[in-house]
């Protein structure tokens, strides 16, 4: 997954590349996904969904421009229900 940045004079658009080739984490219990990207400008992470506050938290949720890391933790799925949430990285 690639984010493309574009300039407009000398101002820099905010860009992320992410390094680590994941586009779904399919899980039903305790796991932990590590996501490496560069920033091209501080940065922020969130889980989309209100509803996966309590089974899916992303750490740490910000940080400066240049390489950096996420850990996306999920917690076991004790009910029959099917669980969905999107983690986004924003910069800028």
């Amino acid at each position: 997954m690639v984010f493309v940045a574009c300039t407009k004079g000398d101002e820099v658009i905010p860009e992320i590349t992410v390094e680590t080739d994941i586009k779904e984490i399919t899980t039903s219990y305790n796991h932990s996904t590590v996501i490496r990207f560069t920033a091209t400008d501080n940065w922020t992470a969130y889980v989309v969904s209100t509803r996966a506050d309590d089974w899916c938290s992303v750490s740490p949720e910000s940080g400066k421009a240049g390489e950096a890391a996420i850990t996306i933790k999920t917690t076991t799925n004790d009910t029959s229900e099917m669980r969905s949430a999107e983690v986004v990285i924003q910069s800028g």
